[in-house]
């Protein structure tokens, strides 16, 4: 099924639900998270119409950060998600989430593990079993996303089954864009997707050498659809979105 036909099929009200929470939490978090797939299996439908309805509802058992939530406030964050939603329909994004074909599960239990595992059981020192040394590993502080926004012809979960992320300073040598370049290039040429953050410096120079190299390239932007960050790379950005995919969590027109 191609991605304009999956579209078509997904129930209008559970992609609002998507977009409501979108809008209201800012950054994906454990607790948001859990509350999305209570069993812990993120292959299962996620519960998003049940959370925005806890949400409405103002449920004193959501988690900090969540409560305290006005009907005035709850309709002015609807109002916002529908307009989301318009928006990208006319400016050609959409928002990929876990109810889509598309939506990478398989790459993400390999990076966050299961839902229930993420942010512990905490050692001492901060870390997590099955990492080494004293410093906490991603599994303590970061989140699996939820749902993303997206432009692009690229269908996410296969384009990121075969990838290699290149990331690194904004104020990077000569030597050190040549290299990276080379280096993208030579990876887009063996088939693999290169994934980066579309800032300037090494991330930059990991895209064009994708692009030239004919491959494919996913840009992790900072800002949300329609707004180009930084502003020099605003080109490279059109020509990603032409062949590969920007995706970004911060809903439209949210300024990095």
């Amino acid at each position: 099924m191609d991605i304009d036909a999956a579209r078509a099929e997904r129930d209008p009200e559970r992609l609002l639900a998507w977009a409501v929470l979108r809008r209201l939490v800012e950054a994906s978090r454990t607790d948001v998270v859990r509350l999305l797939w209570p069993d812990g299996d993120a292959a299962a439908p996620a519960r998003v119409t049940r959370l925005v309805e806890m949400l409405r509802q103002g449920d004193s058992t959501l988690p900090a950060g969540l409560q305290g939530l006005t009907a005035e406030k709850t309709a002015q964050i609807t109002q916002q998600a529908e307009a989301d939603l318009q928006w990208a329909r006319l400016n050609r994004w959409r928002l990929i989430t876990p109810d889509d074909p598309e939506w990478p599960t398989r790459r993400l239990e390999e990076s966050f593990g299961t839902t229930g595992d993420m942010d512990g059981p905490v050692l001492s020192g901060g870390a997590v079993p099955g990492e080494s040394g004293d410093t906490p590993g991603v599994r303590s502080r970061a989140a699996r996303p939820f749902a993303l926004w997206g432009r692009g012809p690229a269908e996410l979960a296969s384009t990121v089954e075969r990838s290699v992320a290149l990331v690194g300073t904004r104020s990077s040598t000569t030597y050190g864009n040549r290299t990276t370049h080379r280096f993208a290039g030579e990876l887009a040429g063996a088939g693999y997707t290169v994934v980066s953050g579309g800032a300037v410096g090494i991330d930059t120079a990991a895209h064009r050498g994708a692009l030239e190299g004919s491959g494919a390239t996913v840009a992790v932007a900072a800002s949300g659809p329609g707004e180009i960050y930084p502003r020099s790379n605003e080109d490279l950005f059109r020509r990603i979105a032409q062949t590969g995919l920007v995706v970004t969590e911060y809903p439209p027109k949210t300024r990095p």
